[in-house]
């Protein structure tokens, strides 16, 4: 068959068949011929054709060509465009094709006709339509005939490389963008690759309840069990302990079990610090209005701790507990004893109840009450609720501070900070005692959507405010500000007497629905990861209807507030006169 014929021609009658799959390709049994046409594009062109530099290192195809094999003789040959290697074809032993499966170089071409052939595509390739396959063409035809095409310029007005063009276009661009990525993930595993730090580098850094964390609970190792100690888990809480220095961590293990760590006791495993994962620091942030004072020497003295007698006349306040913190705080919390209780749950009225323990199940996390008077300790209803919605009223730990609102332990007559940081120990920054032991105030002083009059929309308004007595009052040492696209204010302590907030004293006649009401609120506010609770002096603005208030008289009230935040001067706005009906409303 002439060559130069085939140059000018599509399509073309081989006598020889072919038959492949996507892996291995084999002969068939028999011959049967036909027509055969040839392909416009092939995906395998651009990473299988390599073209010679020059005819030095390409094979000669004007002698008689023989398979490079060791030990074939076979001469029925192709050559592959990749690596220029010459092998004999599917009619002799196959050699091409094994070298096909074992490098994926899937384009080869015929010695004696110039014919190309992908074993990818399983079919014939046209020369005159793929460029890199027709300059391929040209240096064989210069190797098998010793000279150039005649015809070249007749044949280079048949080409029509737009299709093949097109698609070696879009591969590179999704090689580049693949590329890219690559480039992209590498770098974020540079930023994201995590390294040990002490436990106090937590306090420095950006996270979110139920952010996942590793930590190593005895770096020092301590512990002679021959155990690792490394861990994963769920930041539950990060607290950081008065006057900086330390801090406790609480975690959910990989095992559902909660516990506490000092943070200078251990170690986490965190991604290097970053302006994103890193907040300011207390002395790194100059514009902070609230400053913490530097504690004075240790040789400061405090008040007389030798009274024995302010001991037996302390009596605690109660407070409610979570069931299983309950257990673990009295130990006798079992079968028969006798609790007040309320249910947490959504459909609850938070309403206390006096009943006799049934049964507790901590396998399913199960407790069984029977309702009963206290007089009638055999009759009622027994009800079964989650230990995690029961709270029982028990002894409180705590009394807090009413100068610095520290909550100390029940131990100390005097306030632990206040005597740090040298503030004279008062009344108020004493343990209480006698007739004032119980610190649980009367009332609840509040500035925004937890006032009885607030015209905010606050879907939970109503509701909590319901049946409340309510009245005018100021607070000292505040200021308020509202945050811009946000439709709800927030306190926070300056210290300063000058300044102040007006709102409304709120109270409700029963003792255990104020308890109820102060639950309830916690949540609203969300006390105390988004607000804190203290007790203030509130003075009374007006007369009220309650005879136990009147005006110029100040009583104690709960206070929810916040810490001073970085932006305040950029994305929050003072209420205008303290006064959030007064607010300019968006």
């Amino acid at each position: 068959k002439c060559v130069e014929s085939y140059s000018l021609s599509i399509t073309f009658k081989f006598t020889m068949a072919y038959s492949t799959t996507s892996s291995t390709t084999t002969a068939t049994a028999t011959d049967t011929g036909g027509q055969v046409y040839t392909r416009k594009t092939c995906p395998h062109v651009l990473q299988c054709v390599k073209i010679p530099v020059s005819l030095d290192v390409f094979p000669d195809l004007s002698t008689s060509t023989q398979c490079q094999t060791e030990k074939c003789e076979h001469t029925e040959c192709w050559v592959c465009v990749c690596c220029h290697q010459i092998l004999c074809g599917r009619y002799g032993a196959q050699h091409m094709i094994a070298h096909t499966n074992t490098h994926s170089h899937l384009i080869a071409m015929g010695c004696g006709d110039l014919s190309f052939w992908c074993y990818g595509c399983d079919d014939y390739l046209d020369h005159l339509s793929i460029q890199p396959i027709f300059d391929f063409y040209k240096i064989a035809h210069v190797s098998k005939f010793k000279h150039e095409i005649q015809n070249l310029e007749l044949l280079l007005t048949r080409t029509h490389f737009d299709a093949q063009n097109k698609l070696q276009q879009q591969q590179q661009q999704s090689t580049s963008t693949t590329s890219k990525m690559d480039n992209d993930e590498e770098e974020m595993e540079k930023t994201t690759k995590k390294e040990w730090f002490m436990g106090t580098e937590l306090l420095r850094r950006r996270y979110a309840k139920q952010d996942a964390i590793e930590y190593d609970s005895d770096p020092e190792h301590k512990q002679t069990d021959n155990k690792a100690h490394t861990h994963t888990g769920r930041i539950i809480k990060v607290s950081k302990k008065a006057l900086g220095g330390g801090g406790k961590l609480m975690v959910k293990d990989e095992n559902g079990a909660y516990c506490n760590y000092d943070l200078h006791s251990i170690r986490v495993k965190l991604p290097p610090a970053t302006a994103d994962n890193t907040v300011v620091s207390e002395v790194e942030n100059t514009s902070m209005v609230n400053v913490r004072p530097q504690p004075p020497p240790r040789s400061t003295t405090h008040a007389n701790d030798d009274d024995d007698d302010a001991e037996s006349a302390y009596d605690a306040p109660t407070e409610f507990v979570p069931f299983v913190r309950a257990k673990y705080r009295q130990k006798e919390l079992r079968k028969n004893t006798m609790v007040e209780y309320y249910v947490d749950d959504d459909d609850s009225d938070y309403a206390v109840q006096k009943a006799r323990i049934v049964s507790v199940d901590m396998k399913i996390q199960k407790v069984s009450l029977q309702r009963t008077d206290i007089d009638d300790d055999d009759g009622g209803t027994v009800v079964t609720h989650a230990m995690c919605d029961v709270h029982i009223r028990m002894p409180s730990l705590f009394w807090s501070c009413r100068v610095c609102s520290f909550s100390n332990a029940r131990q100390s007559k005097t306030c632990m900070v206040c005597g740090m940081l040298g503030v004279e120990i008062t009344v108020d920054s004493q343990r209480p005692t006698g007739a004032n032991a119980d610190a649980f105030p009367n009332y609840f002083f509040v500035y925004g959507t937890l006032r009885d009059d607030d015209d905010s929309g606050a879907g939970w308004t109503q509701y909590w405010t319901n049946g409340c007595s309510a009245y005018n009052g100021k607070v000292c040492g505040y200021k308020m500000y509202q945050r811009h696209g946000q439709n709800f204010p927030f306190a926070i302590q300056t210290g300063n007497v000058n300044d102040f907030f007006v709102g409304r004293l709120v109270t409700w006649n029963d003792r255990d629905t104020m308890r109820a009401k102060q639950k309830h609120a916690d949540r609203i506010e969300g006390y105390p990861d988004f607000y804190h609770r203290t007790v203030v002096d509130v003075e009374v603005l007006q007369n009220s209807s309650d005879d136990t208030v009147n005006s110029a008289q100040h009583v104690k009230a709960f206070l929810y507030y916040q810490d001073t935040p970085d932006d305040m001067h950029v994305s929050c706005k003072e209420v205008p006169n303290g006064d959030w009906l007064q607010r300019e409303k968006e």
